[in-house]
């Protein structure tokens, strides 16, 4: 674990009741060393001339508090030193004090932030001459600032303070992980209406990651109910930080009553790498908070921030494109899928960096896109008229993208016209200029165009109508509110579509339910779980099989009347 640049700080433990998280709490801001005897402490002190604090308990094996702080001050007298007590040494204290051999004394049991405050006074009475008064309200402001009075843990500014002094990870120096945590329960309101219930459940997994993560470079509270771990993992590798969170996620799991109400508490957690060309905190944090924030929409499965896997890492699903007027086989869309071994397929939200930069999604793209060309014989062979792909608008945008895109055709001696690009309905936060020109370069090519999730942004039909595209793809999420709006966002769509002679597909359907609403207002192009789900290629043939036979559909499932 890398050492903190601040003041070395020397820990004599004797006492077995002195909370672990003490360590975890000192070892982001300061050097620390541990010992747990007399002899220890003395042997660490010849060893670091730099020793600015002694810490130290009034018992302990061999030497009690006294007889080691009168040792300590003879080897060195320029550190500052602060004693521990229990009420009954207060006589033999108070003669230490008397001697000069104190700089301050704390009595058990005392709360974290005075601990904090007295080793900063310490290292202010060491490193100047200032007055007394001034210095205690230097140290108490910056410890206040660094930690959270309720958890013990590093506050936003501590974290924040702990990740600028990594610096990043040098040239073969192992680079940081941040787990950022946000505690949730069940009844999903019982934290955001309770105060005093949300601070006992924070409490609560303040004492279990201590635990956990006794050796972590910093444990911190992020926001109201947010906690992180940053630390130097083991195992850098995407599996084994995806296996480390989903040990915080157990540990931090658990059944509680809160008031009246039992209640269920876990963590959504969200990972983040640290790298040489990724050392701004608060972009750190940021990307975060993205990632966490993507794991609580979805679910318990960890989502990892970091720099693009390997190729032989990822692979091609495709997931059909129905007409259930005809019941036929439309198109199939490829998708990106990192092949985890324990959670299997994980789509790109999850480890793709964020924010969603040209040159982090850029290699993902590229190989996609080779991928695509590569496997597009045996998809056709399958039954499919054509094959889509979601590439994102700044992909398309990149000037070299379509010489690229050429290329990959003629590698692979394909037809344009059988390729589909899907683009997201961001794409009219781009000049529309530049975008209808890209646009109808791919159309020449005799590319299709089509709008994904249209709807969710910012993109209008009357917007789509200045473009050369070919189909909209309504989002999902119009499926699923279909009682709250959803009807009626995809039935104008279905119109409003067909008059400027653009297909439409709806994507979202996830029961028979699903199905038999959305084709009530006229959809034939669907898409979603309960027709297919995702498969790699080898799995493809398969189903297209079972599916001519009307086997492929839940209960077989009629498609058409």
């Amino acid at each position: 674990m890398a050492e903190s640049k601040g003041p070395r700080i020397l820990i004599v433990n004797g006492d077995p009741e002195l909370p672990d998280r003490l360590q975890a709490q000192l070892r982001f801001r300061y050097k620390l060393s541990i010992a747990s005897s007399a002899a220890r402490g003395l042997e660490y002190l010849g060893q670091h001339a730099d020793t600015a604090v002694i810490v130290s308990t009034m018992r302990m094996p061999a030497l009690d508090g006294i007889g080691f702080l009168a040792a300590a001050r003879a080897r060195r007298p320029d550190a500052r030193r602060i004693l521990i007590c229990d009420d009954s040494d207060l006589s033999a204290t108070v003669a230490a004090i008397e001697d000069g051999q104190l700089c301050r004394l704390l009595l058990q049991p005392f709360d974290m932030t005075v601990l904090m405050v007295a080793i900063e006074f310490a290292l202010e009475q060491r490193s100047s001459e200032m007055q007394v008064g001034s210095a205690i309200r230097r140290a108490f402001v910056r410890t206040v600032a660094a930690f959270d009075r309720l958890t013990g843990l590093a506050s936003r500014r501590g974290l924040i303070e702990a990740i600028e002094s990594c610096g990043g990870g040098a040239d073969g120096v192992q680079a940081p992980a941040i787990f950022l945590m946000q505690v949730r329960s069940s009844p999903a309101d019982v934290l955001q209406t309770d105060l005093a219930a949300a601070e006992r459940v924070l409490m609560e997994i303040a004492h279990r990651i201590t635990e956990l993560r006794p050796q972590a470079l910093c444990l911190a509270r992020w926001g109201l109910l947010g906690v992180a771990v940053l630390e130097i993992p083991p195992d850098p590798t995407p599996d084994a930080l995806i296996a480390r969170a989903q040990e915080l996620i157990e540990g931090l799991t658990f059944s509680c009553k809160l008031g009246k109400t039992a209640a269920f508490v876990d963590v959504s957690v969200g990972i983040v790498t640290m790298g040489a060309q990724m050392s701004n905190a608060r972009i750190i944090m940021g990307n975060a908070e993205l990632a966490e924030g993507s794991a609580r929409a979805t679910s318990r499965v960890p989502i990892l921030c970091m720099k693009p896997l390997p190729p032989d890492r990822l692979e091609l699903h495709y997931q059909p494109i129905i007409d259930v007027r005809r019941g036929t086989l439309h198109a199939v869309e490829a998708l990106v899928r990192w092949s985890h071994p324990h959670y299997g397929p994980i789509a790109p939200g999850t480890f793709i960096p964020a924010p969603r930069s040209a040159s982090s999604i850029a290699p993902f793209g590229e190989w996609a896109l080779q991928r695509m060309c590569t496997e597009a014989g045996a998809v056709l062979d399958c039954g499919f008229p054509t094959i889509a792909i979601n590439l994102s608008m700044m992909q398309v945008l990149d000037p070299c993208f379509l010489y690229g895109f050429r290329a990959a055709l003629d590698e692979a001696s394909l037809s344009p016209s059988i390729l589909g690009i899907e683009i997201a309905d961001s794409l009219c936060a781009y000049d529309l200029d530049l975008v209808r020109s890209m646009l109808t370069d791919l159309r020449r090519l005799g590319i299709r165009t089509t709008i994904d999730d249209f709807g969710r942004g910012c993109a209008s039909l009357g917007y789509l109508s200045q473009l050369p595209v070919s189909v909209v793809k309504t989002d999902a999420s119009f499926v699923r509110d279909f009682d709250c709006g959803g009807e009626a966002v995809i039935a104008a769509t279905l119109s409003m579509a067909a008059r400027l002679g653009l297909e439409t597909i709806v994507e979202g359907i996830e029961t028979a339910a699903m199905l038999e609403r959305v084709r009530g207002v006229g959809a034939t192009l669907l898409q979603g779980f309960w027709l297919a789900r995702p498969m790699p290629v080898t799995a493809l043939g398969g189903w297209c099989e079972q599916f001519r036979k009307g086997m492929a559909l839940p209960m077989g499932a009629p498609l058409h009347h």
